[in-house]
């Protein structure tokens, strides 16, 4: 990891720091939208303050902010509450884990978002090839990893898989080597604004063991 690269993973924490003694979380999301438009790992970087944030979240309400986090967070222009959920979850499940390697962890950094979005799923089951993982030179070897880890390459005819697609919240499956089919919703965009919709959909995926795409 670039020397450039570390400093803005450290500047991170600075703002956060900075936010949290001034009781002002504008700060860190002013920063945020920084990030967005300006830094090459933006998306890395932006996981990690969000998760910052949302970590320290109850103390910035008990000095008078109303909002929640993603409503907050939303409103500061710095992220649809769907991709904050993303990126929440993609530092905790990876980046703030202490059972994968701190050298690993070094190498993802530098992956694209959208590879490592692919991870917090595989991370939270607990049984992964970290090493083959970093060691990946592009997102697909990264997704066929994933694939065989969380066991949609098996080859067993038995096998039954179930896939959630993030962005349109549709439900498909298989057994073994057949095609996926589509058989359900479920309503994504209620997730953004509506707390009892977003724990509910949280937990039929991480109780069912869902693939998400």
């Amino acid at each position: 990891m670039s020397n450039e690269i570390s400093d803005v993973f450290s500047s991170v924490d600075d703002v956060v720091r900075d936010a949290l003694a001034s009781k002002d979380p504008t700060i860190a999301t002013y920063y945020g939208r920084h990030l967005r438009s300006n830094v090459a790992v933006q998306g890395t970087a932006l996981a990690k303050l969000l998760w910052g944030l949302n970590e320290n979240w109850a103390e910035f309400q008990a000095h008078g902010i109303d909002d929640d986090f993603y409503s907050f967070v939303e409103s500061q222009e710095v992220a649809s509450p769907a991709t904050a959920r993303k990126y929440v979850r993609l530092w905790d499940a990876v980046f703030a884990n202490p059972t994968i390697p701190d050298e690993v962890k070094k190498r993802l950094l530098t992956m694209p978002t959208k590879t490592l979005l692919l991870l917090p799923a595989l991370a939270e089951d607990g049984e992964a090839n970290w090493e083959a993982i970093a060691g990946a030179t592009d997102h697909q070897e990264v997704r066929n990893i994933v694939r065989e880890a969380r066991g949609e390459a098996t080859s067993s005819a038995s096998a039954l898989l179930i896939r959630f697609d993030l962005r349109s919240g549709q439900l498909s499956a298989k057994r073994g080597d057949e095609m996926f089919v589509p058989f359900g919703l479920l309503n994504v965009q209620a997730m953004e604004t509506n707390d009892t919709i977003r724990s509910a959909i949280n937990r039929i995926i991480e109780n069912s063991h869902i693939m998400e795409i």
